[in-house]
């Protein structure tokens, strides 16, 4: 992932070395929240302040509550993160109030 200005001068990036993580398929942001992009094919989401900044990654993989399958999209709302799981053919629902 890339910020850029306005004018097309690259503000900030996320380096790919060490993060496990390869193909972002979907985006989710929210000004409060941060940046949510799930990584499709390796059942994990990665969340990033609004500078681009590595805050966690989420990888625990399964198909009961809390974890994930193929993430197959991510939405915010009212302090909520709701992520299709493609594999487990179910939206999970996570509260990201602190």
């Amino acid at each position: 992932m890339k910020h850029f200005d306005a004018a097309g001068k690259l503000i900030n990036q996320v380096p790919r070395e060490g993060l496990g993580f390869d193909e972002i398929y979907r985006i989710a942001c929210d000004p409060k929240h941060g940046i949510f992009a799930s990584d499709f094919w390796n059942n994990q989401i990665i969340h990033l302040n609004n500078n681009l900044e590595v805050i966690d990654i989420y990888r625990k993989q399964g198909n009961r509550t809390g974890e994930l399958g193929k993430t197959a999209g991510l939405s915010i709302h009212n302090d909520r993160l709701a992520v299709s799981n493609f594999d487990g053919r179910k939206v999970q629902v996570f509260n990201l109030s602190s």
